[in-house]
């Protein structure tokens, strides 16, 4: 087609179009496709063979990459061929139907709370899979932007990156960012009723535009199940994800099922399949690209939030009532070997959705007290939190506040069905929690 180049240019120029630049060698489909001036080839092109070219106008997250990209001398990566896997999870003849249209797009991701403390993990092994895919990730701090940025430049990734910089309140940007998503993993905060709904909604655009339903990964936690307690006693009452009716059964009213329940109606309004996850508390050094570039955080902030106010401020560990409250827990790098496990389910369409779609990620259950005797180690005796250091140190955190006096007990049905082994209990959170201790400055 290169003897055509003359034609193309007099079209252009009389219809007061700008001929787009083409790289030598690059396919003049790929360039038709490409180019940025034309919206309906049908429209726009003469040439009969031409008009079964298909465009889409760029995407935020495609223009972002464009502009991060600018510097480098190679082509950007518009379309791909692959597998695409959205929506299997629904398992519904229509929307494998409209999938099979769309296999040969690549899939878009979208990651908000990437760089937290287990999103920053999760967002290395994904960058790292083989997913055919564009994944973009909203991160609020320029500094790591900027580092990002460096990272999707760098040729060593597997998939297509792209960094946006905002927050999840930030309402029209996280709507349209949902609504150019296949799969979006919310990990920011799971106590936000109003970032989550911006996400649906964005996503709900997303269906009606292709007939796809998107895939909502959420993370939620085992603070869902609070009891109250205070740190007064140890609860007996275990929750099971394979006993559906237990989780339905907890109040509207509890930490994050407020969250959880929108995201449940979301499934049920039929335009999204939703995936909930309930991990214990986390604990560990979080390994992956992300850690070893400085840009995700590197402890729970919970642990931090006690070893500030006990062994700073306080002058003494810090303990709800008695802490007989029992908590259950996981290594922050093998929970997400479990999400790597569910992802793979949705993918396959094995995995349930929306009502039944909840997966706790849990090790083992301790109390509290264990682990506050080793931050009499450095605080000096424990001394019960008062209300007025709750909101001292804690304000406006009343799932944080709670957290430290519930019982939570859960246990992984979902997860030994899946094949999740997690070898990391009791004596390796201990000796976690000994050496942050150890190593706490004041100030931090």
């Amino acid at each position: 087609m290169d003897n055509l180049e003359p034609l193309f240019a007099l079209y252009f120029l009389t219809s007061a179009y700008t001929i787009p630049s083409r790289r030598p060698g690059t396919p003049w489909s790929t360039w038709i496709t490409h180019s940025r001036r034309w919206r309906r080839s049908s429209e726009l092109l003469p040439f009969k063979f031409l008009r079964s070219v298909s465009y889409s106008p760029p995407t935020f997250a495609e223009k972002t990459l464009e502009r991060q990209q600018s510097n480098l001398r190679v082509p950007l990566r518009y379309v791909q061929t692959g597998t695409d896997a959205r929506g299997r999870a629904a398992n519904d003849a229509s929307n494998i139907q409209a999938q099979k249209k769309l296999q040969s797009k690549m899939k878009n991701i979208l990651f908000i709370g990437g760089t937290g403390y287990v999103g920053g993990v999760i967002l290395s092994r994904f960058l790292d899979r083989h997913l055919d895919a564009r994944i973009t990730a909203l991160v609020r701090s320029l500094d790591k932007v900027q580092k990002l940025a460096e990272l999707s430049k760098s040729g060593t990734l597997k998939n297509e990156f792209v960094v946006v910089q905002g927050t999840h309140h930030d309402g029209p940007l996280v709507e349209k960012l949902a609504s150019e998503a296949d799969e979006v993993f919310s990990l920011a905060d799971c106590d936000d009723l109003g970032a989550m709904e911006l996400i649906l909604a964005g996503m709900k655009k997303r269906f009606e535009a292709t007939g796809v339903k998107p895939i909502l990964f959420h993370m939620s936690g085992t603070g869902a199940l609070g009891d109250k307690a205070k740190g007064m006693f140890a609860s007996t009452q275990v929750y099971n994800d394979l006993d559906i009716a237990s989780i339905e059964s907890l109040s509207a009213t509890q930490n994050h099922r407020n969250v959880d329940l929108a995201v449940v109606a979301a499934d049920a309004a039929g335009y999204v399949s939703t995936y909930i996850v309930l991990p214990g508390v986390f604990f560990g050094v979080p390994r992956g690209r992300l850690a070893d570039l400085g840009v995700q955080n590197m402890q729970n902030f919970a642990w931090v939030i006690m070893y500030r106010a006990s062994i700073g401020a306080r002058g003494a560990a810090g303990i709800m009532g008695e802490g007989k409250n029992l908590m259950s827990f996981v290594e922050v790098n093998e929970t997400v070997d479990m999400i790597d496990l569910l992802y793979d389910a949705i993918q396959a369409g094995t995995a349930p959705h929306g009502r039944e779609g909840y997966y706790f990620i849990v090790t083992d259950i301790i109390a509290l007290e264990r682990l506050t005797e080793i931050v009499e180690t450095r605080a000096g005796p424990r001394r019960p939190w008062t209300q007025a250091e709750l909101d001292l140190y804690m304000p406006g955190a009343t799932s944080l506040q709670d957290f430290f006096g519930d019982n939570g007990v859960a246990v992984s049905g979902r997860g030994k069905q899946m094949g999740w082994k997690p070898v990391l209990g009791k004596e390796e959170l201990l000796q976690s929690i000994r050496d942050e201790v150890a190593q706490w400055k004041e100030g931090n």
